[in-house]
């Protein structure tokens, strides 16, 4: 006779509710509701540490309740979450916290994901498109969330400190014909570039963004710089929406803008350069925050804007 499998739910860890909503409160209880294709909304009911990625492989919401958070113990590098499915993800009103690795890696060819009513706080990065190749057709939407970098930010000063270097908010690689949008109240703070827009489409010196849309919409982006534009033939729109650059450096790299399309003047990426964009600003402030003990006319190097 074979032996029974252990099973790893209890009462205490899963319950299904009368909508058919799971919900948990353990990081094993979250993998195996995310592992099950017969659950299609998940609910987090209690505060917990997880150190392994979750792969999010197929159509799924997940919910946080008003007291749970969920904190990412893994290395620096990793990610809370991968998307690697082109169906609809959802993540709503979820609190987390990456203690030395970044919160969601997009790792597909087309990638549909929203978060609203979120908020996370993340030691390296928020959200990256990672993939092979070159993204087409992804909707990436964030709703009244916030992502805060917290590598040099103490007691959320995000009005006067910032990272500085490559920590990035939202690091767009390869993505064409596609649109980002933070809405209703978003905001990427602390990082040293909010938005990053880069790739290399071959290695060429003009990367290819061709129908790329980013729209900040009543939203909030507050870093090193707001926009650290690479690609080209893109359009960006900021409506209703602040803009704010710190520049706190006191090295080399001491001399950015709120909002910055890249020439590559120190000739460090083999002349790749900004081209042909779009900007359209309305009803919107753009600002610089500086340090008083430190000249405004010190200028130094651009950093790197490797993947």
């Amino acid at each position: 006779m074979k032996p029974y499998r252990h099973l790893r739910f209890t009462i205490a860890e899963t319950e299904k509710t009368a909508d058919g909503v799971v919900e948990v409160d353990s990081a094993d209880a979250l993998k195996d509701a995310i592992d099950d294709e017969q659950v299609s909304t998940i609910k987090v009911v209690k505060s917990f540490d997880i150190d392994s990625t979750l792969t999010l492989d197929r159509e799924v919401t997940i919910v946080g309740d008003s007291d749970a958070k969920i904190t990412y113990t893994g290395a620096k590098g990793t990610n809370l979450f991968v998307v690697t499915t082109d169906k609809q993800i959802v993540l709503r009103d979820l609190s987390g916290e990456t203690l030395n690795g970044r919160v969601m890696a997009l790792d597909t060819k087309s990638p549909h994901v929203l978060m609203e009513g979120c908020i996370f706080y993340t030691k390296d990065r928020g959200i990256s498109f990672v993939q092979d190749g070159i993204v087409k057709d992804a909707v990436l939407t964030l709703d009244n969330t916030k992502i805060r970098c917290t590598q040099t930010v103490t007691d959320d000063n995000y009005d006067e400190d910032t990272a500085i270097g490559d920590y990035r908010g939202i690091s767009v690689y390869d993505v064409q014909d596609s649109t980002i949008t933070l809405q209703n109240g978003s905001e990427l703070s602390g990082f040293g570039y909010c938005i990053n827009v880069t790739g290399t489409n071959g290695g060429k010196q003009i990367v290819d963004n061709s129908g790329l849309n980013i729209s900040i919409e009543n939203s909030l982006l507050r870093g090193w710089t707001g926009f650290n534009v690479w690609g080209s033939f893109a359009e960006y729109q900021i409506i209703d929406s602040t803009i704010l650059g710190i520049n706190n450096s006191n090295g080399s790299s001491n001399s950015f803008s709120a909002i910055t399309f890249n020439g590559d003047i120190y000739n460090q990426f083999d002349g790749m350069h900004a081209y042909a964009n779009e900007l359209y600003i309305k009803d919107s402030t753009v600002k610089n925050y500086q340090k008083k003990w430190r000249s405004k006319f010190n200028y130094g190097r651009n950093s790197a804007t490797h993947r």
